[in-house]
């Protein structure tokens, strides 16, 4: 099983090299989701598992080294949920996850603001197992 880890760390995509440490999330979790946006280079962290499931959202700001900073909650507790965005309205979402069962629910947030919880954007068809992959067309 994994540790809980609250290290971010980024790498150049344009080069080759190791990643580098970037900052830390507000709280050391393992199996969270990820998505970030275009314009104004938010990164969001959510869900997650420590000793319990969590609904923590953090976001950092990319383009400045500085610790992560809370934004609001996911609908539900959650690990391994899929996340997205859309980079063109700031919409975020986190479908699925698992605690302790499966779940089909999408949660959706606007990235570009101060701080928000999630609010329920609708059902995935199917419940899926964790690990899932997502994407965007932004």
């Amino acid at each position: 099983m994994a540790a809980n880890s609250n290290a971010i760390q980024y790498i150049t995509i344009n080069t080759t090299g190791n990643a580098t440490d970037f900052a830390n999330l507000t709280l050391a979790r393992r199996d969270l989701t990820g998505t970030s946006n275009l314009t104004n280079e938010r990164g969001i962290a959510a869900g997650g598992y420590t000793t319990s499931y969590r609904n923590v959202i953090d976001y950092i700001t990319m383009n400045s080294i500085a610790n992560a900073t809370d934004f609001g909650d996911l609908t539900r507790t959650k690990a391994n949920a899929g996340g997205l965005s859309n980079g063109t309205n700031e919409r975020g979402c986190f479908g699925g996850g698992y605690n302790p069962t499966y779940g089909a629910e999408i949660d959706y947030i606007t990235i570009n603001s101060p701080s928000a919880t999630a609010s329920d954007f609708g059902d995935m068809t199917q419940v899926k197992a964790t690990y899932r992959g997502s994407t965007s067309n932004a």
